[in-house]
């Protein structure tokens, strides 16, 4: 008898702790999604064509975010928010190939 209670409690204690890990991990995950649609990502998930066109045409600004917005036609608009030496920002779209867009 003993034995039995002591295993139920063993494993209402061990579901309780998986429950509770499983709130923390989901505490730590954060997605950022702006007004526009737009979500927030890393510098390593931007494509190369974009990556090109920053360096073309943003040269000596320092990257502050990027975020994507896909497509209803699964295309992607990739939305980047650069700041210069004087701290002004500037905000600028691209397509997947790296096309600038219009606001």
């Amino acid at each position: 008898m003993k034995k039995t209670v002591l295993m139920l409690a063993f494993f209402m204690g061990l579901g309780t702790s998986v429950g509770m890990a499983g709130e923390k991990l989901q505490e730590k995950v954060e997605i950022t999604v702006s007004d526009e649609g737009f979500t927030q990502i890393d510098m390593d998930q931007i494509p190369e064509a974009v990556l090109v066109a920053l360096e073309k045409n943003f040269d000596g600004q320092s990257v502050k975010t990027v975020a994507v917005k896909m497509n209803e036609d699964d295309t992607c608009i990739y939305k980047v928010i650069l700041i210069d030496n004087d701290n002004k920002e500037t905000e600028a779209l691209f397509s997947d190939e790296g096309e600038a867009l219009a606001r």
